[in-house]
């Protein structure tokens, strides 16, 4: 099997590619656009863990809230579900941009270039 053979196959296993992406896979190595593409990935892979961890930390909030209720001022109680709302609301702005496995991609990436690199 040839290493273009190896790298088609690569991005027909890959969802998350661009097409831009999937362009310059298949084209000439351009290390510059490689190298760019893998650390934005990395960075993006990056966020998205941070979201996940804010995602459990928010919702152990909530449910200690929820928890705490019956004993807590009920003023207090309407400022921690005012901000539980204005977090269900992040949530569902940050979500889409958390579903993409953006570690993958820049995984994929850097076999496609360490293949055109050896080639």
């Amino acid at each position: 099997m040839d290493s273009i053979a190896i790298i088609e196959q690569i991005i027909k296993s890959e969802k998350g590619l661009t097409s831009n992406e999937i362009e310059k896979c298949r084209g000439e190595y351009d290390k510059i656009y490689f190298d760019d593409r893998i650390d934005f990935h990395q960075k993006l892979a990056s966020r998205q863990k941070r979201t996940f961890y804010a995602i459990v930390f928010f919702s152990i909030l909530a449910f200690m809230v929820l928890s705490i209720e019956i004993f807590a001022n009920p003023n207090l109680i309407v400022w921690f579900r005012g901000i539980i709302i204005g977090y269900f609301i992040a949530i569902g702005v940050l979500m889409p941009r958390s579903i993409k496995n953006h570690s993958r991609i820049a995984s994929t990436l850097t076999h496609i270039k360490f293949i055109k690199e050896n080639i």
